[in-house]
């Protein structure tokens, strides 16, 4: 038997027996047995797929060389279990967007990123259109909010290795995000004219976005997840409200359903949760093209605001509250939001961890895309 630990709390156990390998696996007070049958693997280790570890280097707060994950955990187990992987860590803020434009035409790959839900957002954005590819993708939450595996029920790395060897290839879930002109991506310190971004975890304006872009910087990126309720708090000292006219049309009906008022927050949500105890929208499944609108209009009292937010760590109760529009967005259905203040302060749209200032007239177009984008396949492993 072999035995190998990436944390003081944490303990990987292999023994072997014939093709047949017994992982045992604890992590705090959660243990779990499993075992990994070489001749009955699942189809993304099936030998068809070249597996690529990519590792966002930056992602998260910080990185511990005692607790290196590549070579106290995954090759080690890798190694094990005879499964061939090529790693490859980030050296620059485009490294990822590169990377991806890179991937060789008809190739079938898996992708590991160890990293938060923006590297994955950066990957899938810089596939490019005149390749076919078909990518499977598993995320070992490294980030800070890690919205989309606490979503899908990936919330430590053993969970991670656990779907990777005993899990399933299902469909990503992907919608498009269209801005009007003279709109401007903010992204790893550049700024760049951007016309769409696809995205699979959110898309938002007032509250959110706001304190997204101002979490971002380098400063307040050192306090990891606390720092979202840092931004938070400066800027409902403000609490400016957000004035715009929301259209949902639904192409199957041709019918409109249009409001215009000020808004505190403003959320199309694609997933259940932002971070594992925030359930921003308990009826979203990263498994169905479903998003969810979750908005409220303007409140005079930010203690309010904060009594509504702190109601999503109580399992998603907000949605209960009266002062909260929680509506289904259905794939047939296209949202549409125009920003109808001058304050380019308040124009930020966040685009899954992404800023984009609003030009022309300040509209964003949200609609369902599907499972693949260009010629390209998108599979994720839960």
């Amino acid at each position: 038997m072999l035995e190998f630990s990436l944390l003081p709390d944490t303990l990987v156990s292999v023994a072997a027996i014939d093709d047949t390998f017994d992982i045992d696996t604890s992590i705090s007070d959660k243990k779990s047995t499993h075992i990994f049958d070489q001749n009955n693997k699942p189809n993304h280790l099936d030998g068809t797929r070249e597996i690529v570890i990519l590792d966002s280097v930056k992602s998260g707060s910080s990185r511990s060389s005692k607790s290196n994950i590549i070579t106290q955990l995954i090759e080690p187990l890798f190694n094990i279990l005879q499964i061939k992987f090529k790693y490859v860590a980030t050296e620059s803020a485009q490294f990822i967007t590169e990377f991806s434009g890179k991937l060789s035409d008809n190739g079938k790959y898996l992708i590991i990123f160890l990293s938060g839900d923006t590297s994955i957002s950066e990957f899938i954005n810089g596939i490019e259109a005149d390749k076919k590819l078909d990518i499977a993708i598993l995320n070992l939450p490294l980030g800070t909010g890690n919205a989309f595996c606490h979503s899908i029920g990936i919330h430590d790395t053993i969970d991670a290795m656990e779907k990777l060897l005993f899990g399933e290839e299902l469909e990503f879930q992907l919608f498009n995000a269209t801005f009007s002109e003279n709109s401007i991506l903010v992204h790893n310190g550049e700024r760049r004219p951007i016309k769409n971004r696809i995205f699979f975890v959110v898309a938002s304006w007032a509250l959110h976005a706001s304190l997204v872009a101002e979490s971002d910087s380098p400063e307040m990126r050192k306090f990891g997840g606390a720092r979202f309720s840092m931004a938070a708090q400066n800027i409902l000292k403000k609490n400016p409200s957000y004035y715009g006219r929301l259209c949902i049309h639904d192409q199957v009906s041709d019918t409109d359903d249009i409001t215009q008022e000020e808004f505190s927050y403003f959320v199309l949500a694609a997933v259940s949760r932002f971070e594992k105890q925030f359930v921003i929208s308990p009826k979203s499944s990263a498994m169905n093209s479903d998003l969810y609108l979750v908005s409220f209009e303007y409140q005079s009292d930010p203690d309010d605001t904060m009594t509504i937010m702190q109601e999503a760590y109580d399992n998603g109760s907000h949605i209960n509250n009266k002062k909260v529009n929680y509506k289904k967005i259905s794939k047939s259905e296209t949202v549409e939001l125009t920003v109808l203040t001058s304050d380019t302060s308040l124009n930020n749209i966040c685009v899954d961890g992404s800023i984009v200032e609003l030009g022309g007239d300040r509209r964003l177009q949200v609609s369902y895309v599907g499972s693949s984008i260009h010629n390209t396949v998108l599979k994720f492993i839960a």
